[in-house]
C-alpha cells in the first residue's frame, strides 16, 4: 500500500488550456482558489479569459478530494503567502510549484469522500426535515386563515364572542 505523499499542485494536477472534460477542476480566475469553485460536470462549456483548468490524474486523485483540498486552511494559508496584489490578492502562474497539496492513495481519498459525505449527509437532513416542517405550518396557516374568514372557525376573543 501507498503512502500519502505530498505533490506540488502545479505538477501534479496537469495544467491544460484545450478542451474540458468532467472532472476537471477550475477556480474561478487566475490566482484564485477560493470559492466559487467548480468541478466540471459537462463537456460543452466555454470559460472567459484569466480562468484556468486542472486535469487530476486520475492514478493519484479523486477530483472531489483536491477540491476540499484546496478549499482547506492549510491550502488557502499557502495561497495567502504566496498571493501579491493590491486590490486584489492573486498568485502568479510561476508561484504555482510552490504550492502543496496531500495526496493519500485513491482508495484513502475516497474513504475520506465517504467520510465527508456522511457528515454532511446529517445537516442536510435535518434542513430538509426543517423545510417540510415549514411548508406544514405554512399549510396549517392557509388552513386556518381559510377556516376563520369561512367561519368555521370563532377567532374573536372569549370576551367579544358572547
Amino acid at each position: 500500500m501507498r503512502k500519502s505523499s505530498i505533490f506540488s499542485i502545479a505538477t501534479t494536477l496537469m495544467h491544460v488550456h484545450e478542451g474540458y472534460q468532467v472532472g476537471n477542476f477550475i477556480p474561478p480566475k487566475v490566482g484564485s482558489f477560493t470559492p466559487p469553485l467548480t468541478l466540471v460536470d459537462r463537456e460543452d462549456i466555454a470559460l472567459a479569459q484569466r480562468v484556468i483548468r486542472f486535469r487530476m490524474d486520475p492514478s493519484l486523485f479523486e477530483p472531489r478530494f483536491v477540491l476540499y483540498s484546496v478549499l482547506s486552511p492549510y491550502f488557502q494559508n499557502q495561497m495567502l503567502c504566496q498571493s501579491t496584489g493590491s486590490t486584489v490578492l492573486g498568485i502568479k502562474a510561476s508561484k504555482l510549484p510552490q504550492l502543496k497539496i496531500l495526496c493519500p492513495p485513491v482508495s484513502e481519498q475516497r474513504q475520506i469522500l465517504a467520510l465527508i459525505d456522511k457528515k454532511c449527509a446529517m445537516p442536510d437532513k435535518i434542513l430538509e426535515r426543517a423545510n417540510r416542517q415549514i411548508a406544514l405550518f405554512k399549510e396549517y396557516r392557509t388552513a386556518l386563515i381559510s377556516a376563520a374568514v369561512t367561519g368555521k372557525i370563532d377567532v374573536r376573543d372569549e370576551g367579544e364572542a358572547a
